[in-house]
């Protein structure tokens, strides 16, 4: 990951050109069949579906519990402090349509970038909703994820805050595209 999850998730969110933009990890920890839910939301009005790890249709084999404790943890945060009520906002498997996709403008370049793409169109106005879907670790056959929580959770709350004071002091939630930080000046 040498430039970073949200620098690939920008440059990949800038270069799409589809009606609907699908976000995804390609590590094999997605049941491939389990997007037709993404898309029968999305054709029922959705301009966001997120991949809901934690819903009760879903399933989880091997999620790491501190990964479990963090999710429920953010997530709580969440709704007391936005009023929203949803319980896989971070998940990266995310199917947006291409207005939202022009709306969001992610300011991390690391795993955090999966909260933006998950707060931002919320607090935006979109409609989002969650898909229950089945999430499998990968076996060690397939290498490990370079994800780390003690590194990444941080960001997280960053993020989350970021957001939370924009809202709070009547800000722009999301930076326009002038303002945004030049990812590639030092």
């Amino acid at each position: 990951m040498p430039n970073g999850v949200g620098r690939a998730l920008r440059d990949g969110l800038a270069a799409a050109s589809g009606d609907y933009i699908l976000l995804m990890d390609c590590d094999f920890q997605h049941i491939l069949p389990e997007l037709t839910g993404l898309f029968e939301a999305a054709h029922q009005g959705a301009d966001v579906a997120i991949g809901s790890r934690f819903s009760r249709d879903s399933v989880l084999l091997n999620y790491p519990f501190t990964k479990i404790l963090a999710n429920r943890i953010f997530h709580l945060a969440a709704r007391i402090l936005f009023w929203k009520y949803l319980r896989d906002l971070t998940n990266n498997l995310k199917l947006m349509k291409k207005e939202v996709a022009r709306n969001i403008h992610l300011e991390s370049d690391d795993f955090a970038a999966n909260a933006e793409t998950g707060l931002q169109p919320l607090l935006l106005g979109y409609k989002v909703v969650e898909v229950p879907i089945s999430w499998i670790n990968r076996s060690v056959d397939m290498g490990f994820s370079s994800f780390n929580l003690n590194q990444t959770g941080p960001n997280y709350l960053k993020v989350f805050f970021r957001l939370f004071v924009r809202r709070f002091m009547g800000k722009e939630v999301v930076l326009p595209a002038s303002k945004q930080p030049n990812p590639d000046t030092p």
